[in-house]
């Protein structure tokens, strides 16, 4: 597949710590160890229990319908597969590209399973955009206090 990258706008990276100048440009890599790991890494050493995956997708200008549908695609494949609990699409706004995928899965596990499916491949060979993505173990949830 190549490498996949997302360049954080520099709004982003002027608010990180450490980011000295408005300029600085943040790049995330799935291949690379751009953040501390590799996407490969983290399917290899996940923790047993449920994990969370979030990835993101820059989508050119005019291709947001044509993303939606492919998204829809793989998503529909993936719901139907074992350890499958949720999925979420986040579309930006004001103008903004950046994508975000919050999808749920049982484990580690089951998430590599369903994206050796052929159907899944399928399904995602039929999308132009391709992501940085992350898996993560949910910490601690905050509810309104209201």
């Amino acid at each position: 597949m190549g490498l996949r990258q997302i360049i954080v706008p520099a709004m982003l990276a002027a608010a990180l710590p450490g980011a000295g100048r408005a300029e600085q440009i943040l790049s995330l890599s799935d291949a690379q160890k751009s953040d501390g790991t590799s996407f490969a890494e983290q399917l290899r050493s996940a923790p047993t229990g449920q994990i969370v995956l979030l990835n993101t997708f820059l989508v050119p200008e005019g291709e947001a319908e044509a993303f939606r549908q492919g998204w829809a695609r793989a998503a529909e494949v993936l719901r139907r597969q074992p350890g499958f609990v949720s999925t979420t699409l986040h579309r930006p706004v004001g103008g903004a590209r950046l994508w975000v995928n919050h999808a749920v899965w049982e484990s580690a596990s089951a998430f590599m399973a369903a994206l050796a499916s052929p159907d899944f491949k399928a399904a995602a060979a039929s999308m132009r955009q391709t992501g940085f993505r992350r898996l993560y173990q949910a910490e601690r949830t905050l509810r309104s206090a209201r």
